[in-house]
């Protein structure tokens, strides 16, 4: 749903935002909000009633009014934040992944910037996201000019990212009453892991990939050293 008020001045999204979240104190397991939209989540039908009921009685309490146009109920998944959210599971939003697929190759600094920051974006959802990416992050370097040098390392990279983000890509809602399970692992350049949990068909789902490219200094170690690090960190 979309909450309105009257304008707050300069500050009105950050004082907005501080607001809602004192209104919805204590209501976090079930209702979740970004500045003026808030996103309400049940179990089931009845549960979802009942945070529906509590919701509307602060905004009522509050004197807010909720915007009937953006109003969506019974939905069992949501648009949040350009991802789809819902059943247990994360996915990239669709036309994102069309717009990513279409992406023509970057002749210029800023072009590659660009499709970086949008295939970033989703950098939760692939496994090695960063290692896949460096030769385009290099580009990007202040010593590098403006006018990029797109080699074969740089169309393969392009390509992968592209393919992996257009494929069928699903994370798993974490549940913080059951055990989580890291594995990581360390490469030449970067240090990664990925975080599951078991779902009801008793295998282990991916909730989320993380890395972490290594420093200059940092990728001259040994393979020993990196995965101490690699450990350590986790």
């Amino acid at each position: 749903m979309n909450l309105m008020c009257s304008p707050l001045g300069q500050n009105a999204l950050a004082t907005f935002q501080k607001f809602v979240d004192c209104l919805l104190a204590g209501l976090g397991e079930s209702a979740v909000t970004y500045l003026d939209d808030v996103t309400i989540f049940s179990d089931s039908w009845a549960e979802h009633l009942e945070h529906l009921q509590k919701v509307f009685e602060r905004i009522r309490e509050a004197g807010l009014t909720v915007k009937a146009k953006k109003h969506q109920i019974g939905l069992n998944r949501v648009t949040y934040l350009v991802h789809q959210v819902g059943q247990g599971t994360v996915n990239p939003l669709q036309a994102k992944g069309d717009a990513i697929q279409k992406w023509p190759v970057p002749k210029s600094k800023k072009q590659v910037q660009s499709f970086l920051g949008l295939a970033g974006y989703y950098r939760q959802f692939v496994l090695q996201y960063s290692q896949i990416a460096a030769p385009l992050t290099d580009l990007t370097k202040e010593k590098q000019p403006n006018a990029v040098q797109w080699i074969e390392e740089c169309q393969k990279a392009f390509n992968q990212l592209k393919a992996t983000l257009m494929s069928d890509h699903v994370l798993r809602a974490p549940d913080f009453d059951k055990p989580f399970l890291v594995t990581t692992d360390t490469s030449e350049h970067g240090v990664g892991a990925v975080l599951m949990q078991e779902g009801p068909d008793q295998e282990f789902h991916p909730v989320s990939f993380l890395l972490r490219n290594m420093s200059e200094r940092e990728s001259h170690w040994s393979i020993t050293k990196k995965e101490c690090y690699n450990k350590e960190k986790k």
